[in-house]
């Protein structure tokens, strides 16, 4: 949970400060580099926050942003019937990304900590 809510709050921070999305990458991997955790618990952690961040960011641009138009021709190029999916779809690749990312910086600690 402590995991959750510091790559979240890290997630968040970093993405308003310079709107960079890879944030969902980075955060989750350099945070299990340092901390120790099995990989199952570092990937479900890295996978929560990095969706939660995104669906709840999408969800409030769609709904209060006022990016209906973006997100109608965006879910129009996928072939997405509504700009509602565009969420959906949003959520499941940050948090495949997200848990991806904390899954190697587990691993990577694990295996530099086996060697040494």
């Amino acid at each position: 949970m402590i995991g959750f809510l510091i790559c979240a709050l890290l997630l968040v921070i970093l993405q308003m400060v310079t709107g960079w999305w890879w944030w969902i990458m980075v955060v989750p991997f350099a945070y299990f580099l340092v901390r120790r955790a099995r990989m199952q618990t570092a990937m479900i952690t890295g996978a929560a926050a990095s969706g939660t961040v995104w669906l709840v960011w999408s969800l409030y641009k769609w709904l209060i942003g006022g990016a209906d138009l973006i997100a109608e021709r965006v879910a129009g190029a996928l072939q997405i019937q509504q700009p509602a999916g565009l969420v959906l779809v949003t959520f499941l690749i940050a948090a495949i990304a997200g848990g991806l990312a904390a899954a190697a910086g587990a691993s990577i600690r694990a295996s530099v900590r086996r060697s040494t």
